[in-house]
């Protein structure tokens, strides 16, 4: 990251394979972020957001969607003073959940809730 003297606002990953109930996060830790994940249980998968310290931030553990071995997700919600807030959100969906249960039962009912909380959604 230092060499391409970029200052990300957020940077979200997938697939970060960070194993539930296991120690020894500390090697994916960047300079000047802050780290918000959501582990999993599952050989891949598994979000990272990765917050830039100079922001203010809340964890939005409402919105977050999971389902073991099928779905993790993050989400947080930068604390704007002269603007509105912003959510910012990180998901993975597995290859072995249904697209249709995703859409239905997870996104669809996000969106609704995202949409009315009238603040920029990233």
């Amino acid at each position: 990251m230092n060499s391409i003297k970029i200052n990300f606002d957020v940077i979200a990953v997938t697939e970060s394979r960070i194993l539930k109930d296991k120690i020894g996060i500390n090697n994916l830790k960047l300079q000047n972020y802050n780290m918000k994940f959501c582990q999993t249980s599952s050989n891949t998968g598994g979000t990272v957001l990765y917050i830039n310290e100079k922001h203010s931030y809340k964890p939005r553990a409402d919105l977050s969607v999971y389902k073991e071995k099928e779905l993790e997700s993050t989400f947080i919600e930068i604390v704007n003073p002269k603007r509105s807030n912003i959510i910012v959100g990180c998901l993975y969906r597995h290859p072995s959940m249904i697209l249709s249960e995703f859409n239905d039962d997870f996104l669809a009912p996000l969106l609704e809730k995202l949409l009315r909380e009238n603040k920029s959604i990233f």
